[in-house]
């Protein structure tokens, strides 16, 4: 079925000539009206649809001439995006128009294609041999003056976003140009908006950001929609460089590139915060390995005249049970600088790369590990991992996760006796999925404190441990710097309690 679609200029009918082209339909678009009319005579159509704000012909006095004129049944239809009323609407149908549509998305005007291109004869209305010429020229100049309205509204509140607009709104011809930008550029840059009009988008770049802004204009026009935002620096009238933030989007017609509109916004406040963010990042770890390193010589030392003492023959076992409390000690606060040490590491993002691995894989090396330092006869573990492969995009922290964990777990056992079950499974949330790793044992105790300072957001409860467990706050940073969410769990009729890990499964 071919199709005739006479456009408007500003091409509200693009949309309509794709779906029709998608459904089997031979559709073709012109908004200008003698072109219409030249294609008209000399080809054969089943169909013409026009919109009511084409100019210079009236639409509807056009579809109905074409109507009377064509030697086989002719469906004809007036697109009017600026509603008319329903009065005018229902003339139009009785002097012979077949169908009247207010958006391109309305379904209707492709099934009454449909329909009848399958039974035409019979749907078809019959033009009248004499119809008001003048009401249908009203009815045409009240869309027109509707469009004016609505375009002049429009303009004005562009005029508004331009005037008083925090961020820089700018349009670049295909030649990268500016034509329209708006007020706060005077401020930023020390021009004026007259000044800037006409002038290339790379005449206030600076030099180091020419060769970004370029592909990024090269990108638009060659038909990529949506690069990402692009960090550029903004060559100012005193020479001053000032960072920005540019966003582009292509401007479209005849799905051609024929413009680019962006948005730029200055970020030198955002660049001084970042660098004092750096600033103080660098200062807290280099005082953070300066203390390590002094306090681990601290303890080296201590460590050293402790041993000796012990190796001494014929302590005193008042004295050797002293030397070796005091040795407990330091290996504590030794292990407590290297848990600092780790959550310190494990927080920076991209120290570590991320690769794919098995998670199952991951959990039975440390249940090994685990199996190998802790009592048998104390400790046991009960793990069935389900068949199949786990895969997680994670870093070498994750190999510490069930480790850290389940030795900080022993501790909070009341009695001597402990046995984990660990289960691993899949689970969908919200769209996303994710592996979930659920640690429980019958005889563990997870007082509130404990619980909230690891849990909370703000670590709540941190403050009524007398040592909050680093441990745990270690493996908390591992989930957190792997997307993950960390829970605790009672068991049923109190049983116990547990922990629970979800971490994003590999794509």
């Amino acid at each position: 079925m071919r199709v005739l679609v006479v456009d408007d200029p500003i091409a509200n009918l693009s949309p309509l000539e794709e779906e029709l082209t998608q459904r089997g339909f031979e559709a073709t678009r012109t908004w200008d009206a003698s072109e219409a009319g030249n294609k008209f005579s000399k080809e054969p159509y089943d169909a013409v649809i026009a919109s009511s704000l084409c100019a210079p012909l009236d639409a509807a006095i056009f579809c109905l001439d074409c109507k009377q004129t064509a030697k086989k049944p002719l469906a004809i239809a007036i697109f009017a995006p600026y509603p008319i009323s329903a009065e005018d609407e229902r003339y139009l149908i009785d002097v012979g128009v077949d169908y009247v549509f207010r958006s391109t998305s309305d379904k209707g005007i492709v099934e009454f294609l449909t329909e009848f291109q399958n039974n035409g004869s019979v749907i078809q209305r019959q033009v009248k041999d004499t119809y008001d010429t003048k009401r249908l020229m009203a009815i045409a100049r009240s869309s027109y003056e509707a469009a004016v309205r609505d375009l002049a509204s429009r303009a004005r509140k562009l005029e508004e976003i331009l005037e008083n607009s925090s961020d820089v709104i700018y349009e670049l011809d295909p030649y990268g140009k500016i034509i329209l930008i708006s007020k706060v550029i005077e401020k930023l840059t020390g021009y004026s908006r007259e000044e800037l009009l006409g002038m290339s988008a790379l005449d206030v770049t600076s030099s180091d950001s020419l060769e970004v802004v370029a592909d990024h204009i090269a990108m638009l026009l060659s038909g990529q929609s949506d690069p990402p935002a692009v960090e550029v620096g903004v060559q100012s009238k005193d020479g001053r460089v000032i960072p920005a933030e540019m966003i582009v989007r292509p401007i479209r017609h005849e799905n051609q590139v024929v413009g680019i509109l962006g948005i730029g916004r200055n970020i030198e406040e955002r660049k001084r915060l970042e660098a004092n963010l750096l600033r103080v990042i660098t200062e807290k770890d280099f005082y953070l390995d300066l203390m390590s390193h002094d306090l681990q010589n601290f303890n080296q030392a201590i460590m050293g005249y402790l041993e000796m003492i012990m190796s001494m023959e014929n302590l005193d076992p008042k004295l050797e049970r002293y030397a070796k409390g005091a040795l407990r000690q330091v290996l504590a606060t030794s292990q407590l600088i290297a848990h600092l040490k780790k959550i310190a590491q494990i927080r920076q993002e991209g120290k570590r790369p991320h690769v794919k691995r098995d998670l199952k894989e991951i959990l039975l090396r440390s249940i090994m590990n685990q199996q190998s330092r802790l009592d048998k006869s104390n400790v046991a573990f009960w793990f069935e991992p389900p068949p199949g492969e786990f895969p997680i995009s994670a870093s070498e922290d994750m190999n510490d996760l069930v480790d850290l964990l389940v030795s900080s777990m022993v501790r909070y056992s009341v009695s001597d006796l402990i046995q984990l079950r660990i289960s691993l499974s899949s689970e969908t949330r919200n769209g996303d999925k994710y592996w979930v790793i659920e640690i429980s044992g019958k005889n563990l105790r997870l007082s509130e404190p404990v619980v909230k300072c690891m849990i909370a957001e703000d670590f709540a409860g941190c403050q009524m441990i007398e040592r909050p467990d680093l441990q745990l706050l270690v493996v908390r940073a591992i989930v957190e710097t792997h997307e993950g969410a960390i829970e605790t769990r009672t068991l049923e009729n109190g049983r116990g309690d547990g922990f629970v890990i979800r971490l994003p499964q590999a794509k």
